[in-house]
């Protein structure tokens, strides 16, 4: 991944509101690389915890946590309902995407 576009995805992430999800496509596409989904999981997938990027708030297409492991489906999970984002079963209702 080149600088550019790590740099790029990491400025449409760091503006996801609090109590708000936006999915991976979206920040591809906001970040000028429409079709690079993919590639904005596998940054995410292997940001330090360190980070401060607000990482949590990012999931699929279907508004679902995409599978890794167990422990970290449920810290995001937990992550986004201390921020007041509800969940229906696996899935955030539709009101809270952003933008």
């Amino acid at each position: 991944m080149s600088p550019e576009f790590i740099e790029a995805v990491e400025h449409v992430i760091a503006r996801i509101p609090e109590g708000r999800i936006c999915t991976y496509g979206e920040i591809a596409r906001q970040a000028g690389y429409p079709g690079y989904a993919r590639h904005v999981g596998h940054l995410l997938a292997n940001l330090p915890d360190s980070s401060p990027l607000p990482w949590f708030r990012v999931l699929n297409a279907s508004r679902t946590i995409s599978r890794r492991d167990a422990a970290s489906e449920a810290r995001q999970r937990c992550l986004l309902l201390a921020e007041g984002v509800p969940f229906r079963g696996q899935r955030v209702p539709e009101g809270y995407l952003w933008p």
